[in-house]
């Protein structure tokens, strides 16, 4: 990979982990989750979880025994909440990575895991908030963390929303370099968040904001070099923390930008879904604004939480993703989010770490059985998995995948009609005989099918 040379890791620390922020935080009182009518909900689920994982805890005692393991192991003599150690961000492309990303980790288990029962509260208490509807600077907002859900749940919900009355447009909405993004006002507010919740880690929380040094490892011919380097302020991409905190900080940045939105751009209604920097939303209105002006807005708002918004404002659905699932459209109505077809024809079953043959075609048919169901319907999809799927030499008759290969299971996607919305491609096209090998290396299909899934929300077709 780029980042296993001295020169490719140095670029990855200074243009991204290291990276000054291209905007300062000027927003103020934007903490939602210390508010009156969110506060009180908040407390009460996260002491709600915290009862309920340490039940659980007592309930499993292998669970427990192997905590203890790690708890009494020689890494918790000496906990060091100021070390990161980083590594190179192992992605299966299917091209040559572009550029080096590094992940920024724990050094030693005793800070990685010594709150890990906490944590889960504050994750399964951000969940417990999307049941309810709070009524933001006027707008009836409803804040939903996708943790927790599969593919299925996101979809059914997303359906609901959709289905109702009114003139609405779809946010999607990534964050540039968030991690380095982050600052001094946005960590603060995350910490009084544990702080309100008597969090035990809320000071190690807080130490390990302020300042951190970490180390890289990286080659250089036959020796190694290492490069020591220290942040303030900064999410650290490998923290047990993270996806919490960048949700906490995601939702704080929508709620300031509703409260600044002038009135004639100011939704009636927010139904948002949340994973880390990602965010899809649906904006109900009274009268549709222009989207133009609704885009411009929310990017100087949002800017003002120190982040680098990339967004893109969307009337028809199938035209957005979130995380890394594309809206389709159902035949019985309603719609489903499905992985991006393209990507895994191209880099499924490829990866540039090893593994041993006797596991192969273990992992390969695991991924198999969990896809099939997803894709129900496609031909090329459904003739890729068959192609890799390889039953045990005599368990054949007992294999209950090979044997409801051809039954009808799954959501009925309209694969047809979405193709034609999504790509400017008949369905058709893709009725072609797949190629040896693990992957679709290259076919005019599937080049048109991954340009349009990698595209930026503001560069793909219908965007504002």
């Amino acid at each position: 990979m780029i980042a296993q040379c001295a020169f490719g890791a140095h670029n990855a620390l200074t243009s991204r982990h290291l990276l000054p922020p291209a905007n300062r935080v000027v927003a103020k009182n934007f903490n939602f989750f210390l508010s009156p009518c969110v506060k009180p909900f908040l407390q009460a689920y996260y002491a709600q979880s915290w009862l309920s994982v340490t039940d659980w805890d007592l309930e499993s005692g292998r669970t427990a025994a192997k905590r203890q393991l790690i708890y009494h192991s020689r890494a918790f003599d000496h906990p060091r909440y100021d070390r990161a150690t980083s590594f190179p961000k192992r992605e299966v492309n299917s091209g040559e990575p572009r550029k080096a990303r590094l992940i920024q980790a724990q050094v030693s288990e005793s800070s990685a895991y010594n709150h890990d029962r906490e944590y889960y509260a504050v994750l399964k208490a951000l969940g417990c908030l999307g049941d309810h509807e709070f009524l933001l600077h006027g707008v009836k907002c409803t804040f939903v963390y996708a943790g927790g859900h599969n593919h299925d749940s996101l979809s059914d919900l997303v359906s609901v929303w959709l289905a109702e009355p009114g003139v609405f447009c779809i946010d999607e909405r990534d964050g540039k370099n968030w991690d380095a993004t982050m600052q001094l006002e946005t960590l603060t507010a995350e910490y009084d968040i544990y702080a309100s919740l008597g969090m035990y880690a809320a000071q190690d929380v807080r130490r390990r904001f302020q300042e951190v040094v970490g180390r890289i490892l990286v080659k250089y011919g036959k020796t190694r070099i290492k490069m020591k380097y220290k942040t303030m302020y900064k999410r650290l991409s490998g923290d047990w923390n993270t996806t919490a905190g960048n949700t906490i900080i995601s939702m704080m940045v929508v709620y300031h930008t509703l409260g600044q939105l002038p009135e004639h751009l100011r939704p009636t209604k927010v139904q948002a879904l949340f994973m880390g920097d990602d965010y899809w939303a649906k904006y109900t209105f009274n009268k549709l604004p222009n989207l133009c002006d609704l885009h411009a807005a929310l990017d100087f708002f949002d800017s003002q939480m120190g982040i680098t918004p990339e967004r893109g404002i969307f009337l028809d659905p199938l035209a957005t993703t979130f995380i890394s699932l594309t809206l389709w459209p159902r035949k019985v109505g309603g719609y489903q989010f499905v992985p991006k077809p393209a990507k895994q024809l191209r880099k499924l079953f490829w990866s540039p770490k090893r593994v041993s043959p006797r596991h192969r075609q273990m992992i390969v048919n695991g991924m198999c059985i969990c896809l099939w169901p997803v894709y129900q319907g496609f031909e090329l999809m459904q003739k890729f998995l068959k192609h890799h799927y390889v039953p045990a030499a005599g368990h054949l008759k007992y294999d209950h995948f090979f044997g409801s290969m051809f039954t009808k299971v799954g959501r009925d996607v309209d694969w047809g009609g979405g193709f034609l919305s999504k790509y400017s491609v008949p369905f058709q096209a893709t009725r072609f005989d797949l190629p040896p090998g693990y992957w679709v290396a290259y076919h005019p299909v599937i080049d048109i099918m991954l340009r349009e899934e990698e595209a930026d929300p503001k560069d793909r077709p219908g965007a504002c």
